[in-house]
């Protein structure tokens, strides 16, 4: 099971060919090859596909939090890049389920809507996990699970 989900990031430009040849039911399958890890990124921008690819030193071996693909994004990216410390209340940042895929991304950049967009390494259960076992809390936006699992509430009359 999958969740859905750089101080000086390395920017390597491969044009969206690789978009580009994939059908869109086969997009989520094709970023986990284009992002091979938690360190890694897609990046959509002026009509094309990006790969960022953090420095191995950025990655924080002994922090089960800090090595979550959407905290390096954001400590390496979003906040020093665009200056957006709470994902949560900043008006300037929004997020796309798993579900929705990459051509959501797409159609929300071309639009306007959005200047950028970035598309994450699903969490792994391994790492939610190590989460849990340090007591910690998933940030924002980390939890993406598929297939949904049904909720609701059950009653049940005790005697």
């Amino acid at each position: 099971m999958n969740a859905q989900q750089a101080g000086s990031p390395s920017l390597t430009s491969r044009p969206g060919a690789w978009r580009k040849a994939v059908p869109a039911s086969l997009c989520a399958a094709a970023l986990i090859a284009f992002a091979a890890g938690a360190a890694e990124f897609g990046m959509y921008l002026a009509g094309r596909w990006h790969r960022v690819k953090l420095e191995p030193a950025l990655v924080p071996a002994n922090d089960p939090i800090g090595r979550l693909p959407i905290t390096l994004l954001a400590r390496n990216v979003i906040e020093p890049l665009f200056g957006i410390t709470d994902p949560r209340t900043d008006k300037r940042i929004d997020f796309v389920g798993g579900g929705r895929g990459l051509a959501e991304l797409e159609r929300r950049v071309a639009s306007g809507e959005m200047a950028v967009a970035f598309a994450l390494y699903p969490t792994q259960m391994d790492d939610l996990m190590a989460v849990a076992d340090t007591g910690g809390i998933m940030p924002p936006k980390s939890t993406w699970f598929e297939p949904k699992l049904a909720d609701g509430m059950v009653n049940h009359v005790l005697d």
